[in-house]
C-alpha cells in the first residue's frame, strides 16, 4: 500500500495565532480566517459552512482545535495568493513580476472572486499583451515591444505567449487573447502545432491553434502583398530612373527568395531589414 506523503508546513504562512489550516498538496498553511473572508466572498462562504471533523487527527503538528480544509490548488499557486493577501508589496502593478506568480494570482483571484485582484492582474498582463488598439499599434510599432515584456515580467519568455492564451481561456480573460494569439501567429509552426513542452499550460487548444494558422496566413499573404505593391511602385519607369541601388532587382531577388513567407508584424514591415536595404531616393518614395 502506498503511504501518502507527509505534509510540511510553509514556515512564511504559518502563524502561530492562525485559526484555520489550508493543505495544498503536500503543504499546510496556517492563516486567518477573518483575514481571508474579508479578501474573498468565496472562502466567507466556506469558512460558514459546518466543517467536518476528524481532519486534523491524521495531520501531525496540527493542533486539535484548528481546522483543516484541504483545497484544490496548486501549493505554489496558493502560496502565491496569500502572500499578496498578507503582504501588499509581495506583488504590485507595473513592478517587474514573475509569469508563475501572475499566472497563480489570475487563476485563484478568479476562482476565489477576488474581484480588485483579478482586475489589477488583468491590467498587468495587458502591459504585455494590450487590449486597445491604439495600445497595440505602440506596442509592435518599434522595439518597445520584448524589451517593455522583459521590465514587465522579469521571466518573460515570447514563448510563454501559448500559456497566456491558455491562461486567459481558463480565466475567462477575453480581452487579452487578440493580442496574445496575435504573437502566438508569429511563432514556429511547429510550436504553435505541438507547444513548447509537455504540459497542458504550454499547448494550444484546438480552436485557438485554428486562429493561429488562419492568423499566420493572412499576416504572411498581406505582408507579402504590400511588398508586391511596393515592388511595383519602385519598378516603375519613374523610380528606375532615379534609383542609384537597382533596389527593384534586389526586391526581385528578396521576394522570390521566400524571405516573407514568415509572418512580419504589420506595424513595423517599413522598418524591417528588407526597408533598410533600398536606395534613399526609393526609400523616401
Amino acid at each position: 500500500m502506498v503511504q501518502p506523503e507527509p505534509f510540511e508546513k510553509d514556515a512564511s504562512l504559518w502563524f502561530d495565532d492562525g485559526n484555520i489550516v489550508l493543505a495544498a498538496e503536500t503543504t499546510l498553511f496556517r492563516v486567518h480566517r477573518s483575514v481571508l473572508a474579508m479578501n474573498s466572498p468565496v472562502f466567507r462562504d466556506m469558512f460558514s459552512l459546518p466543517q467536518p471533523e476528524g481532519d486534523t487527527e491524521s495531520i501531525k503538528g496540527v493542533p486539535d482545535v484548528v481546522p483543516v480544509v484541504h483545497m484544490h490548488d496548486k501549493a505554489v499557486d496558493l502560496s502565491h495568493l496569500l502572500h499578496t493577501i498578507y503582504d501588499r508589496h509581495y506583488y504590485r502593478l507595473n513592478i517587474a513580476t514573475t509569469f508563475e506568480k501572475i499566472s497563480a494570482l489570475l487563476r485563484l483571484s478568479t476562482k476565489y472572486q477576488m474581484v480588485k485582484l483579478r482586475a489589477e492582474v488583468k491590467d498587468h498582463l495587458a502591459l504585455c499583451y494590450p487590449t486597445e488598439f491604439d495600445d497595440l499599434l505602440k506596442h509592435y510599432g518599434d522595439d518597445y515591444g520584448e524589451s517593455h515584456m522583459e521590465d514587465v515580467l522579469c521571466e518573460f519568455d515570447a514563448l510563454q505567449v501559448f500559456a497566456v492564451v491558455r491562461l486567459a481561456r481558463e480565466t475567462g480573460a477575453a480581452e487579452l487573447l487578440p493580442a496574445a494569439l496575435y504573437e502566438a501567429a508569429h511563432q514556429d509552426l511547429d510550436d504553435i502545432l505541438r507547444g513548447i513542452d509537455q504540459t497542458n499550460d504550454a499547448l494550444l487548444l484546438p480552436d485557438d491553434i485554428r486562429a493561429c494558422m488562419h492568423g499566420r496566413e493572412f499576416l504572411v499573404s498581406t505582408c507579402r502583398g504590400i511588398l508586391q505593391e511596393v515592388m511595383k511602385m519602385i519598378a516603375s519607369s519613374e523610380m528606375v530612373d532615379k534609383c542609384t541601388k537597382k533596389c527593384h532587382l534586389n526586391m526581385y531577388v528578396r521576394i522570390d527568395s521566400r524571405e516573407f513567407d514568415y509572418p512580419h508584424s504589420l506595424t513595423n514591415l517599413c522598418t524591417n531589414p528588407w526597408a533598410d536595404s533600398l536606395c534613399v531616393n526609393c526609400r523616401v518614395r
